[in-house]
């Protein structure tokens, strides 16, 4: 099941990520310099989530010392995890002209780009902590994921592979090269990465759940999903996807109030999942309760806009309902969208 991506986020800020201009004596005759003192204590500060006090001391330490390139660095940090994306970008620009090999400054900018809407620029600046560092997982791993997300698999194979070519061990980047062969019907690649994963790893419930997915797709063992799906559920009680999963497949086999059980824990887990308010509505579509049809289609369209097959189902509810001007209007925007046959339904009813 595609999903959202989110961009791994690995905060670094108590490792020294590149050659320090200065080193902390450890010799107990010899005082450590102020600057230094005070970065450790804003690194101990920022551990704990107290961004406003280390952005005091990282500041305090670069009083002391203007060109402590880890004081920019960890500052930029607390100032990006306060949503202060200017002065975070700031720093780390000063940071990359102090050191222009500091693969670390390019992957946090490359974050707070992304961030912002930048992909491009976030793309450019994972690729310059890539050239810096060859082995930079973390941004091989964001730049992997913007392809994903824009829906280049074959270039998100590319990059997944490359990370583990260097690590072979790395279970993210396993997964979700196992999402894109996925993604690109290469079911035979997808499901030896997921099986691979899984042997390696148990607790993968992710590769599991993907693989169970994959299988019902293919083979239409519902009685095998179900049960599948049923161990998923004992082991991870508290994923929303699983329940919505089982929810969908009931309903396909006409098991409503069982499927509603499903999607309402699912909804109780996440009060904004879109996919399980529009697979609610479809059941109680086909149980023939049209107001509350609706009212859950529209939320699911009220948390995703841009969801097809919600336009298409509220469409289809409206038509019952005798809204001919809303049943249209769903309609196209279902085709604009990519809705399957929503075009075809339009030409017939619409036009």
């Amino acid at each position: 099941m595609k999903q959202i991506l989110v961009l791994t986020l690995a905060f670094l800020c108590a490792l020294p990520v590149f050659s320090a201009r200065k080193k902390a004596v450890v010799a107990s005759t010899i005082k450590m310099p102020p600057a230094e003192i005070l970065y450790n204590e804003g690194v101990a500060l920022l551990g704990k989530g107290q961004n406003d006090e280390a952005i005091f001391k990282f500041t305090a330490s670069l009083a002391e010392d203007s060109t402590f390139v880890q004081s920019y660095y960890n500052r930029a940090i607390a100032y990006m995890n306060e949503n202060q994306l200017a002065n975070s970008v700031s720093d780390l620009q000063t940071a990359i002209r102090l050191n222009g090999k500091c693969s670390e400054c390019y992957l946090l900018l490359g974050k707070i780009n992304y961030r912002q809407g930048n992909v491009e620029q976030a793309t450019q600046d994972f690729a310059s902590a890539i050239e810096l560092d060859p082995n930079n997982i973390n941004a091989r791993l964001d730049k992997s994921a913007i392809f994903q997300h824009a829906e280049d698999y074959a270039s998100a194979i590319n990059e997944y592979t490359e990370i583990l070519n260097i690590d072979p061990n790395n279970n993210i980047a396993l997964l979700e090269r196992a999402n894109c062969y996925q993604y690109l019907n290469k079911s035979n690649l997808a499901h030896d990465d997921y099986s691979a994963l899984i042997q390696r790893d148990p607790s993968q419930w992710q590769a599991k759940f993907n693989l169970t997915v994959m299988d019902w797709q293919l083979q239409a063992d519902t009685a095998a999903c179900l049960q599948a799906l049923g161990e998923l559920i004992a082991a991870q009680p508290n994923e929303a996807v699983l329940y919505n999963t089982r929810g969908l497949v009931l309903t396909q086999i006409g098991e409503y109030d069982s499927a509603l059980v499903d999607l309402n824990q699912a909804i109780k887990l996440d009060t904004e999942y879109a996919a399980a308010y529009c697979n609610r509505g479809v059941v109680y579509l086909k149980q023939k309760n049209l107001e509350e049809a609706l009212l859950n289609l529209n939320w699911a369209i009220s948390f995703n806009t841009n969801y097809a097959d919600a336009y298409l189902n509220r469409a289809i509810v409206k038509e019952l309902l005798r809204d001919e001007d809303g049943c249209c209007k769903d309609l196209e925007k279902a085709a604009r969208l990519g809705a399957r046959n929503a075009d075809l339904y339009y030409s017939r009813q619409c036009q």
